[in-house]
C-alpha cells in the first residue's frame, strides 16, 4: 500500500513538473531569484562603502539604507542592429551584455540604480538617478503591462517562448524582442530622432523581425561620424529618410514608452533619464562602446 501511494505521489510530482515546463511561463525580462539576491547584495554593499566616507550612494549623509524594489527590476540587453545583417535569426544581434534597472527609495529621494555585468560576469555600477519618478523608467511597470497584454493577445501566451527588452544606442531604438513558435518579432519604440508620421513605422506595434530589418536597410541612413575637419562627432550619426512602410502583424498597439521627448543630442545615454544623474566609469565605457560601434559601422559603408 505504501509503495502504491509513493508511486502515485511520484507520478503527481512528475505531472506537475511537466505542466510547469510546458505551461505559459516563457523566458522573461525579469531576473531570476538568484540574480535578484545578487543585485541586492551588490547594491547594499555599494551603499555601505560610500557611507563610510560620509556620503551614501543616495546623496544623504549618514542616511539609512535605501529600499530596493527588486520586483520591478528588469533585464535590458544591448541590441547591435546591423543593416547588412545576413544571419538566420534576429536574436544573433542581441549581445550577451545586460543591464539591470533597479528602482529605489530612501528617506529623502527615489530613483533608479543601473547595474551591468562586465566581461567577467561581475556586477558593476553604471549610473543612478536622483529624484526620479520611477513611473518614467524606459520600461516602466505600467508600460510593460500593456506590452505584455498586446503580445499575449497577438500570439497567445502558450506560443510565446521568450521576451527580451533591448536597446540600440547607435540607432536610438528601443525594441522588445519576441520569440514565438511562429517566428521572431520586434516591437520597436522610437525616440525624437524619428518622425513617426513620415518614417513608415509605429512605436508599440509588432512587426516580423524580417520586415523590421528590411525597414532598417531601406529607411535608416548612417551619416558620417566625422565633421569636415575629421573630428569625431558625438551627436546622432543616423537619420530616417522615410518612404518605405512596413505593416504590423496586428492592429493592436502597446503604450508608448517615455522616450519620445528625450533630447536628441543626448538620447544615447542609457537609460534616458529625468532627474540628476551620477555617472561612473561604466558610463565612460558605454561612450567608448558607442564610439567604437560608430566607427565600425562607418567603415563598413
Amino acid at each position: 500500500m505504501k509503495k502504491t501511494i509513493a508511486s502515485a505521489l511520484i507520478v503527481c510530482l512528475m505531472t506537475a513538473s511537466m505542466m510547469t515546463l510546458t505551461g505559459a511561463a516563457y523566458e522573461s525580462y525579469e531576473p531570476d531569484t538568484q540574480t535578484k539576491t545578487e543585485l541586492l547584495t551588490f547594491l547594499e554593499d555599494f551603499d555601505k562603502t560610500n557611507a563610510d566616507s560620509g556620503v551614501t550612494f543616495f546623496g544623504e549623509a549618514n542616511a539609512s539604507a535605501a529600499s530596493f524594489d527588486l520586483d520591478a527590476c528588469y533585464e535590458i540587453y544591448a541590441l547591435e542592429l546591423q543593416a547588412d545583417f545576413s544571419g538566420e535569426r534576429f536574436e544573433e544581434m542581441i549581445a550577451d551584455a545586460v543591464n539591470y534597472e533597479v528602482p529605489y527609495a530612501s528617506s529623502a529621494t527615489t530613483g533608479v540604480a543601473t547595474v551591468y555585468r562586465n566581461d567577467s560576469g561581475q556586477l558593476e555600477f553604471l549610473q543612478r538617478t536622483i529624484d526620479q519618478n520611477t513611473d518614467t523608467m524606459l520600461y516602466s511597470a505600467s508600460a510593460l503591462s500593456n506590452i505584455e497584454t498586446t503580445i499575449a493577445d497577438t500570439f497567445g501566451s502558450d506560443n510565446i517562448m521568450e521576451i527580451r527588452l533591448t536597446n540600440d544606442t547607435f540607432y536610438h531604438i528601443h525594441a522588445v524582442y519576441i520569440d514565438t513558435t511562429e517566428g521572431e518579432y520586434v516591437m520597436p519604440f522610437l525616440n525624437a530622432l524619428y518622425d513617426e508620421e513620415k518614417c513608415g513605422i509605429r512605436s508599440g506595434s509588432i512587426y516580423s523581425a524580417s520586415d523590421f530589418m528590411e525597414w532598417i536597410r531601406r529607411s535608416v541612413v548612417i551619416q558620417s561620424p566625422y565633421d569636415e575637419d575629421g573630428n569625431f562627432l558625438y551627436g546622432n550619426p543616423v537619420s530616417c529618410t522615410g518612404g518605405f512602410t512596413i505593416t504590423p502583424v496586428t492592429s493592436m498597439q502597446a503604450a508608448e514608452l517615455p522616450i519620445a521627448a528625450a533630447s536628441a543630442n543626448h538620447s544615447w545615454f542609457y537609460p534616458t533619464v529625468s532627474g540628476a544623474v551620477l555617472f561612473t566609469a561604466g558610463g565612460i565605457a558605454l561612450l567608448a562602446f558607442k564610439k567604437k560601434k560608430t566607427e565600425a559601422d562607418a567603415s563598413s559603408t
